[in-house]
């Protein structure tokens, strides 16, 4: 599970939704050693 935070090279569009100045967006990714368990634990959390 890889979890990012910040604008990703989308800053103006993050300044526009009024982002900016909490940190940006949050990512959160899966990847190729994820489990199953973790992805449901992510999609509770949501």
């Amino acid at each position: 599970m890889c979890v990012w935070a910040g604008d990703y090279y989308a800053l103006e569009l993050v300044r526009a939704l009024g982002l900016a100045d909490s940190g940006g967006a949050v990512l959160a990714g899966v990847v190729c050693y994820s489990t199953a368990e973790e992805v449901d634990r992510l999609l509770a959390c949501l």
